[in-house]
């Protein structure tokens, strides 16, 4: 069965400039949109090469935590939840979260019902 989600972004107050692109990056190009659950790997993969890039260009930040978690819903059905935050104990502030949401019985692709 395919599955389609609703993406949604939070972006937070960063630590310093890395952590404001990486927001900005993520918000900019996956807010408010709906992808395919295959292509949720591929966009855990876009956002972790983005901040290895950023990571390079600002070598003396701290690097950050990311990652990937799958959630199932009551129905047992899954949802995804990526965030990325400074590596750092004393630190606790997100960069970002980027939450997926699974559309339901909506008309997508053109007027095919999925």
């Amino acid at each position: 069965m395919d599955r389609h989600y609703f993406l949604e972004v939070q972006t937070y107050q960063s630590v310093n400039n890395m952590g404001h692109e990486l927001g900005r990056y993520v918000e900019d190009k996956y807010h408010h949109m709906v992808v395919h659950e295959r292509d949720m790997s591929a966009i855990r993969d876009d956002i972790r090469k983005k901040k290895e890039e950023l990571e390079e260009k600002f070598p003396r930040s701290r690097p950050f935590k990311f990652g990937m978690e799958e959630h199932r819903n009551k129905y047992g059905e899954p949802w995804y939840y990526i965030s990325a935050k400074p590596d750092s104990q004393y630190n606790d502030n997100y960069v970002f979260i980027l939450q997926s949401t699974l559309v339901r019985n909506h008309i997508l692709d053109y007027g095919r019902v999925v």
